[in-house]
């Protein structure tokens, strides 16, 4: 399951999350993120101005910790996707893992 706290996944055209905060802990075995698991490649997709203060756990072992991201924002950001002015101060602990986006095939800014 694609996790995230605020959005699970952003499929829409143009979908946006401004000024949005994450202060939970969470613990998910797809892509994590502490705002939303993955942006899609289907458009235009940003996240903007938001934080994370909560722990974020993605898979640190096992065949799930492969195929698995895991980011203190965003777990996955596919190629149109943007993460723009984002700060992240909790801990984000899995295999394949960033402080703000676990993998980023978009613009990180």
């Amino acid at each position: 399951m694609v996790l995230g706290n605020i959005i699970s996944v952003v499929l829409r055209v143009c979908a946006r999350a401004r000024s949005c905060g994450n202060t939970a802990n969470i613990t998910g075995s797809k892509q994590v993120g502490g705002i939303t698991g993955q942006l899609s490649d289907r458009g235009t997709a940003a996240i903007q101005n938001c934080y994370n203060t909560g722990t974020i756990t993605g898979p640190s072992s096992g065949r799930s910790a492969i195929k698995t991201t895991t980011g203190g924002i965003v777990g996955k950001v596919n190629t149109n996707g943007k993460v723009q002015n984002c700060s992240n101060s909790g801990n984000v602990s899995a295999a394949n893992s960033g402080a703000l986006v676990g993998h980023c095939g978009g613009t990180l800014s």
